[in-house]
């Protein structure tokens, strides 16, 4: 059970009441928490802070305990997908303080109740919790103060945000900058996406008399202007190369509409540090309980041979006892959750390691993260290629089929691509390749196939024409990825060159077109 949604930052006061103690602050938080929790559990209402509730096929579980000026919260609500009841999403909200600092951590899991196992690409959104504490308490990541309302970045100040926060070294949190067109319209609201990457980025709006300024500073290959989207990530520095701070100009924006923002939450969350701020209230929880079970094990030593026990406390030590084998079970499934989690991480590392090596053979472009952006889904590997690659230009068809394709190996579809990329600017220059282009592309690992059969091209064309503004395309040549019919292992890309503009065209990145195979 992975976790898909992870987010943690560190509460400082209240702002209704900058002077709560630790403990106080940490219950204010507390009660945000709670109330938003039971405004949408639909099981009975909770009669104590402590216990578990079930009810309409949802639950909730809530923790609460504090000692000798530490203390920790948990509430864990439970409830089925609206569209699928088979899968079920978990909320865990936390939080600790040992000082005056509270830690605050939430995250989302889902679970196949069919399986047990998380299935990798269903969509998931940020908990509607997550603003809440932003706009009551004062919250950080490392220093840096977090808000639910977007910067404004003019001429007076770009400097200041240039060098003080886009290349501050300390830095943690990434910078979203939504640049203005010279009318003043931005690709995305910022006010909205703000809200949906709060925790998680600061999105700043750079009005245009700025933009001249920011790329003096930074460099035209790390500019952002007329309507641009870009994302500055911590330790950005001038002698960046331009890939690794992703951008998306105003045009190509607009073509992706909604799936812009689920990319970037996408991407922001795959990239955040999932456990930041967890060693903390891990450490607060852990504490807690070892003090209170020595409490139970010194009051048992103390008590009389169990015939002498009078019997009304007999009760109470059962009620103790309870309460001590409930939290060694605690102890013991965090530990089973740990080790879990250690097996996940173990085999997610090994997969990238596999596709690195893999896409290393596949193609001689470097992907991935060696430039700084991980290649990690069809979808990004195609919005790279449209923003980097000036020889290929992809058809709104390409975007919509390769956001529904599951292929697991999407940086060998970015790197044939930029190898395609390389090939183009040869052809508009007029030389020549000494062979065929399929030969070329066969040196270079790329597996290219000129055209369909008859019977294909005949009986399946239509799913071979694509539309180019008013120009009807109809593309048999294509690359080949895997040979397997499941779509996690085999994709195909179609294209073709055009000698007038000095471009491959590409209609389709994705699963497996119908042939007489099929």
């Amino acid at each position: 059970m992975a976790d898909r949604y992870t987010i943690s930052f560190s509460v400082l006061g209240d702002r209704t009441d900058p002077d709560l103690a630790a403990l106080d602050l940490l219950d204010s938080v507390r009660q945000v928490v709670h109330e938003w929790v039971m405004g949408r559990f639909r099981g009975p209402t909770p009669d104590a802070r402590v216990g578990q509730w079930s009810g309409n096929e949802e639950s909730l579980k809530l923790q609460d305990d504090a000692l000798n000026g530490s203390g920790y919260f948990v509430a864990e609500w439970e409830h089925p997908d609206r569209d699928d009841r088979q899968f079920r999403w978990r909320v865990t909200s936390q939080a600790a303080t040992t000082d005056e600092t509270v830690t605050f951590r939430a995250n989302v899991q889902m679970i196949d109740s069919r399986t047990a196992i998380t299935p990798d690409r269903r969509p998931v959104d940020r908990p509607r919790l997550i603003p809440e504490p932003i706009k009551r308490f004062e919250c950080r990541l490392d220093g840096h103060p977090l808000s639910v309302t977007p910067a404004q970045v003019n001429s007076d100040n770009v400097t200041g945000f240039v060098k003080d926060v886009i290349l501050s070294h300390e830095r943690r949190l990434p910078i979203v900058v939504l640049s203005q067109t010279d009318d003043g319209q931005t690709a995305l609201d910022p006010g909205t996406l703000q809200d949906r990457l709060a925790g998680l980025a600061t999105v700043a709006v750079l009005q245009p008399q700025a933009t001249w300024e920011l790329t003096d500073l930074l460099g035209r290959h790390l500019t952002c202007f007329r309507g641009a989207v870009r994302i500055y990530w911590p330790g950005c520095q001038p002698e960046d190369i331009s890939y690794r701070h992703r951008r998306w100009l105003f045009e190509h924006a607009q073509l992706l509409g909604k799936r812009l923002p689920n990319t970037l939450l996408h991407v922001l969350t795959t990239q955040f540090p999932r456990y930041a701020g967890q060693s903390t209230i891990d450490r607060v929880t852990r504490d807690i309980r070892h003090r209170r079970l020595h409490e139970l094990d010194a009051a048992f030593r103390s008590l009389p041979a169990y015939g002498q026990i009078p019997p009304e406390i007999i009760p109470h030590i059962d009620a103790a006892l309870s309460q001590r084998d409930e939290t060694i079970e605690e102890l013991r499934f965090e530990m089973e959750v740990r080790d879990e989690t250690i097996r996940e991480q173990t085999a997610e590392l090994e997969t990238h390691r596999r596709n690195y090596r893999d896409t290393s053979v596949q193609a001689d472009s470097p992907v991935g993260d060696a430039e700084g952006m991980v290649i990690d889904s069809m979808e990004t590997a195609v919005l790279s290629a449209a923003d980097h690659l000036h020889r290929v230009r992809l058809l709104p068809t390409a975007f919509t089929s390769a956001e529904n394709s599951p292929y697991e190996h999407p940086g060998r579809v970015y790197g044939a691509l930029s190898t395609l990329n390389d090939l183009g600017d040869l052809l508009a220059s007029g030389q020549s390749l000494g062979t065929g282009i399929a030969e070329h592309l066969r040196q270079r690992n790329v597996d290219y196939v000129g055209g369909e059969s008859q019977t294909t091209a005949g009986r399946f064309g239509d799913e071979r024409a694509f539309l180019d503004g008013d120009t009807h395309r109809s593309m048999t040549a294509h690359l080949r990825f895997g040979t397997s019919g499941d779509p996690r292992h085999c994709a195909r890309v179609y294209l073709e060159w055009d000698d007038e503009v000095k471009e491959w065209i590409v209609g389709h990145v994705g699963r497996h077109l119908t042939n007489t195979r099929s």
